[in-house]
């Protein structure tokens, strides 16, 4: 199994989290972000109540795990749905992930997923 995170723009969340159900996954966690890419000035990383809106974008991170051989078509899924061609477009990770565990079942592996 692996896990992706996904950094995308907020703008895209919508069409990104649709793609991805229609291609069969079932289970996306998001979370809004703040970016700290490098346009951000170190003298605003103390305290990011300072950050001037301008400096960054809205973000949105999407995670899921999905069995290994889903992992080409969800990133590619995500690219594809979250790309304007502009930088800023984001970020995809990929981790493995060595077990999972359904806690109200106590299921394990793909199927806890």
């Amino acid at each position: 199994m692996k896990e992706l995170k996904a950094y995308i723009r907020e703008s895209r969340l919508r069409d990104v989290v649709r793609a991805l159900r229609a291609a069969g996954a079932t289970s996306v966690t998001v979370v809004k972000t703040v970016p700290m890419g490098a346009e951000i000035e170190p003298e605003y990383v103390d305290t990011l109540r300072e950050v001037p809106v301008e400096h960054f974008a809205p973000m949105m991170k999407l995670e899921l795990v999905c069995e290994d051989q889903s992992v080409e078509a969800y990133v590619g899924i995500i690219r594809e749905a979250a790309r304007t061609g502009e930088r800023g477009d984001g970020v995809v990770f990929v981790a493995p992930v060595e077990d999972a565990v359904r806690i109200r079942s106590g299921e394990r592996g793909a199927r806890a997923v």
